[in-house]
């Protein structure tokens, strides 16, 4: 994310179609969470791919893969799966924190 990016998600809380609001954690550059995903498309860029997930119930975290555009969400977070959480010098993972 760029910098205004991640001032505005860190001073608003986005209301979600969840019983709580969400807030994005910071970008993990050069790293992904395999195994997984729930939904894969290709998004104009990575605030557009953040949305998605808020929006969508089932996603927790999700993969920005900047040269192809191609986000993943994912219905889990690196700490619920350690061993799945990799490098991967082309992507960015990002966590939602419920709050």
């Amino acid at each position: 994310f760029s910098p205004f990016t991640q001032i505005v998600f860190l001073l608003f809380y986005l209301q979600v179609a969840r019983t709580s609001n969400a807030i994005i954690h910071p970008v993990i550059t050069q790293h992904s969470l395999l195994q997984h995903t729930v939904v894969s498309r290709v998004t104009a860029d990575d605030l557009e791919c953040a949305f998605m997930c808020i929006k969508h119930s089932l996603c927790y975290s999700f993969n920005f893969h900047a040269p192809t555009r191609l986000c993943e969400l994912s219905n889990a977070t690196k700490a619920d799966h350690l061993k799945d959480f990799v490098y991967d010098h082309s992507s960015a993972y990002n966590e939602l924190i419920f709050v």
